[in-house]
């Protein structure tokens, strides 16, 4: 479980937004112009960027399911370290 952090599926259409149904909560936006692409200078799906309460990038961007998989993995390590 990730704490507190919420998580914000910032997608291109909303065709995807049923692949989110098992995640909860998310917060889903549509972005038609691939802003938030653009902003981060990503270049594919799925991708993934951690920003801090400050609003700065804390983790990534990275693309690609594995890439995305290892930093959610790298975050819940960084919990486990935090609280032990």
């Amino acid at each position: 479980k990730l704490w507190p952090i919420a998580i914000h599926a910032v997608l291109h259409d909303e065709s995807a937004a049923p692949s989110f149904a098992n995640i909860a909560p998310v917060i889903l936006y549509a972005d038609h112009e691939d802003t938030a692409a653009q902003a981060f200078q990503i270049r594919g799906t799925p991708a993934a960027v951690i920003l801090g309460v400050d609003g700065l990038v804390a983790g990534g961007p990275v693309v690609g399911g594995e890439a995305v998989v290892q930093l959610i993995d790298d975050v819940l390590a960084e919990k486990g370290a935090l609280t032990s």
